[in-house]
């Protein structure tokens, strides 16, 4: 009940320019899958590349965006149709009574053939970008536990909210946690 979403830096005049609206959401979208992203790498996952799926991946800019975000190289599939693929290349190695991953790196699906690589230029740029976003993301979580902590004075609540005050290194007590003492 406390969940909320949050366009930030919107002034006055920008909804006369709607782009902006529209690359708010794909940033927001593309900066979660970014924070996925480095949650798997910090334990060993590494990429050598990402093949962009769904309507989106039709659009250029936001593959260019992804490719400088993530500092890889991104391509789309030939079949559009990605999950019934996948569907299907997973019955094809059981029929074939291989191990899936294996029978998938044998028969790979086909890219379209336009691979986007990221703009050195851009790089920072767009990290500088996920790093504002991140920043704004965690307050955000920040007032929603504090709220959840005033509505519901539980035990476990507590536990969550010390344990991110932990996480972030934080040794101030918030007013909810001293008023607990």
């Amino acid at each position: 009940p406390f969940s909320c979403g949050v366009i930030y830096g919107l002034r006055p005049g920008m909804l006369q320019r709607p782009g902006l609206l529209y690359r708010a959401a794909v940033e927001g979208a593309t900066f979660s899958l970014f924070e996925g992203y480095l949650a798997m790498a910090s334990n060993g996952l590494t990429v050598e590349g990402i093949n962009l799926v769904g309507g989106g991946a039709r659009n250029p800019i936001w593959r260019q965006f992804i490719a400088d975000l993530f500092d890889t190289a991104v391509s789309t599939l030939e079949e559009e149709e990605s999950a019934a693929l996948g569907a299907a290349l997973q019955a094809a190695a059981v029929y074939d009574r291989s191990n899936v991953r294996e029978y998938i790196q044998k028969s790979p699906p086909q890219t379209a053939g336009d691979i986007v690589l990221p703009i050195e230029a851009n790089i920072p740029k767009a990290r500088k970008a996920f790093m504002r976003w991140k920043k704004v993301r965690d307050l955000m979580e920040w007032e929603r536990l504090e709220k959840m902590q005033e509505a519901e004075n539980t035990p476990q609540l507590h536990e969550l909210f010390d344990s991110i005050v932990a996480i972030n290194g934080t040794q101030e007590q918030s007013s909810a946690s001293m008023a607990r003492k």
